[in-house]
């Protein structure tokens, strides 16, 4: 990963709403690809099975991601010189 995309990064891991709209769109994405029902139960099963693996896996990167987040912490510094 580059340094601009490292930056980039961090930008969307501290900005909590803009990091929520994005999950919830990824959520909403796969709500909407949620499989209805169908006469073939074996269909079925398989799509939603498809179904849950997304969620998963959505779910997974989005725990990646946070471990991404680097905190920057505030050192205060003693001046010598005076």
């Amino acid at each position: 990963m580059t340094d601009q995309e490292k930056d980039i990064l961090q930008q969307l891991l501290h900005n909590e709403p803009l990091f929520n709209t994005v999950r919830k769109i990824f959520y909403e994405t796969i709500e909407k690809k949620k499989p209805e029902e169908t006469d073939d139960d074996a269909i079925l099963g398989e799509k939603y099975r498809a179904y849950l693996t997304a969620q998963k896996i959505i779910g997974e990167s989005f725990t990646n991601l946070l471990s991404y987040r680097v905190e920057k912490k505030s050192i205060n510094s003693f001046n010598k010189s005076r």
